[in-house]
């Protein structure tokens, strides 16, 4: 299990260039003309990005995959990648907290969405506001809806 983080701003705002993590073009359905989709990512997912310690959710996520049917194997292997991910190096973290500050001060709209690799994407058109402080402080509370961004 990786996770995703989908950036989404108006092109004629542009974003602050990125250090240390990956920015990437990202398509998905029902985003209005205007507006870039980025994904932002370490070594193909961002589950450095959007990690936090504090408020682990692998117990609620493990019974989730088993209501869905996951066999015991496939739950540990999500597990085992979870847990190689969280081994590496954060070290992107920091400058990525760093940018989305910047970018939210620089970037009015800006949105972010922290979602599982193959979930539904939510409608664009319906956010939530969030600091960019409360978000960064727990990224994972917000996973499956999309955040409007504020400094």
């Amino acid at each position: 299990m990786c996770y995703r983080l989908a950036i989404s701003h108006p092109t004629r705002h542009p974003l602050p260039p990125a250090d240390a993590f990956e920015l990437r073009e990202l398509r998905l359905a029902h985003v209005p003309y205007g507006v870039e989709l980025l994904s932002a990512e370490i070594g193909g997912c961002a589950c450095s990005l959007v990690w936090d310690e504090d408020s682990d959710s692998t117990p609620a996520e493990v019974a989730r995959w088993r209501k869905k049917g996951w066999s015991e194997a496939k739950i540990q292997r999500a597990l085992d990648a979870r847990t190689q991910a969280r081994a590496h190096s954060h070290s992107g973290r920091p400058a990525f907290e760093r940018w989305l500050a910047d970018a939210a001060r620089a970037t009015p709209g800006l949105r972010a969405l922290v979602s599982e690799h193959g979930e539904a994407e939510p409608s664009r058109d319906e956010a939530t506001e969030v600091s960019v402080e409360a978000f960064l402080r727990a990224p994972l509370r917000y996973k499956g809806a999309w955040v409007r961004l504020h400094p």
